[in-house]
């Protein structure tokens, strides 16, 4: 009897353990169906296909059947938006994602029922790849942004060594990394950040980071004409890749790549991306990635640095999808 129940007990974890597995692909599988939709979605697509991939391995191997994106079954219906909760518990309800009709269709996941007809939040995959190459990987709840979001590159300008983040009494920043999780609030900061112009008014939008924001966009978007690792000023001026920073009183500066910045700061005539050098220690509300190299005007150098922002979903506010 005692090890009757034993094997009731690994079964039944082994179900709810596969209940979390599909309903996180589900997540994944929905994104995957409108990426090709999204502007800029080919250089999310890879990501979310080796999310599923593992998703489907981690299924399989205990015994379920993995979410498929053209599958009219298993807990995954395109039309109606709610279903008889055949996986999810005895005959409880679930709408799809991003399904017509669903609950809550501007957030990642909907609706999924925790057992028998009761209803919980969906979940949200987040990946953040380290700079010696492993993964790591949180859940948050559909609709709001994960702990890790936001990778930019950025020239420490001032040579402090850093990213030089404002205190919160200067104002916020909105920025959209394109990662499917919406914008984001991040402090304003002193450093130049790379980013490109993509309607020429000279100013910085959300999603204008999408193309700069890591080594791998940078190539994808073709601004490095000759593949030499660094962006120099004529290959800036036909993506239309700018700096933007803040001075001391939150006021946003915009310029381009030569170009002096306030105060006598030296243009930068080129940017490194290539991250040949180590990842230093990120100062408060900073995940460093790597660091390469920028040249000045002047001759001098200074680090180029691609980082995440650490954000905690909490403090950021709620958006209405539009």
């Amino acid at each position: 009897m005692v090890a009757n129940n034993l094997v009731s007990l690994n079964r039944g974890d082994n179900a709810t353990r596969l209940r979390q597995l599909q309903d996180q692909q589900r997540e994944v599988v929905d994104q995957l169906k409108s990426i090709d939709q999204k502007p800029l979605g080919f250089l999310e697509k890879p990501r979310l296909e080796r999310q599923n991939q593992e998703l489907t391995q981690q299924i399989e191997e205990l015994g379920g059947k993995p979410v498929g994106a053209d599958e009219k079954d298993n807990d995954l219906f395109n039309a109606g938006g709610l279903q008889a909760g055949n996986n999810n518990g005895g005959g409880g309800l679930a709408p799809t994602g991003n399904s017509a009709g669903g609950l809550n269709p501007g957030g990642a996941g909907g609706m999924q029922p925790a057992g028998a007809g009761g209803m919980q939040p969906g979940t949200a995959v987040h990946t953040k790849v380290n700079p010696d190459g492993t993964t790591e990987t949180t859940t948050t709840p559909a609709g709001q942004p994960g702990p890790w979001k936001g990778d930019p590159f950025a020239v420490d300008s001032d040579g402090d060594g850093k990213f030089t983040m404002l205190g919160d009494d200067k104002g916020k920043v909105t920025i959209d990394d394109g990662t499917g999780n919406g914008p984001m609030e991040v402090n304003k900061w002193k450093d130049d950040m790379l980013f490109q112009d993509k309607n020429g008014d000279g100013k910085f939008q959300a999603d204008e980071i999408q193309n700069t924001k890591d080594p791998e966009s940078i190539k994808k978007s073709g601004f490095d004409k000759n593949n030499d690792g660094k962006i120099d000023q004529e290959e800036a001026k036909a993506g239309n890749l700018k700096f933007v920073s803040y001075d001391d009183n939150g006021k946003e500066q915009v310029r381009g790549f030569g170009e002096e910045g306030p105060g006598g700061k030296p243009g930068i005539k080129s940017f490194g991306y290539n991250l040949d050098k180590k990842a230093q220690q990120g100062t408060q509300g900073i995940e460093e990635k790597g660091r390469a190299t920028a040249e000045f005007t002047n001759g001098k150098t200074a680090d180029t640095i691609n980082f995440d922002f650490v954000v905690d979903p909490s403090t950021q506010r709620r958006r209405q999808s539009a």
